[in-house]
């Protein structure tokens, strides 16, 4: 596991991954990208590097991750979009490749506020391609 590259992965690079969430798809950028609130984005760094130290597995670092962007809404805009690429840049760097379709990743983003973390989980695992068939590919989010 890549918990050394996963821990690069602090309020900074949030903030930046944010902005790079807020361009896509070109069609509907966001319409206020930004940060509106520091406090979630500072406690879900502790939160990551807390269960880095502990080596929890990554499906779920990329899950509470995911839950508490969402939830948190630290950004003007796109939070949701934001926690999709966040959490598919955790699992890339643990050697997953994640595939969603538009739809999908649509549908989540409207329960994910109200579903339980395992359920979240369990909607990642099912759309991974395991470090050991992956040569690279695309991140689908």
């Amino acid at each position: 596991m890549a918990y050394g590259d996963i821990a690069k992965i602090d309020f900074d690079r949030i903030v930046q991954i944010h902005y790079e969430a807020a361009k896509m798809p070109p069609e509907q950028p966001c319409i206020r990208a930004g940060v509106k609130n520091y406090s979630p984005i500072i406690e879900i760094e502790k939160t990551l590097k807390g269960m880095i130290k502990q080596k929890i597995r990554c499906t779920w670092i990329a899950t509470v991750v995911m839950k508490d962007i969402s939830t948190g809404q630290p950004f003007h805009d796109c939070n949701r979009r934001t926690s999709f690429l966040v959490a598919s840049t955790i699992l890339e760097l643990c050697g997953y490749s994640i595939t969603v379709s538009l739809e999908e990743a649509e549908e989540m983003g409207e329960k994910i506020m109200w579903l339980p973390l395992v359920d979240i989980e369990k909607w990642i695992i099912g759309r991974l391609t395991p470090p050991w068939q992956t040569r690279g590919g695309h991140l689908g989010f």
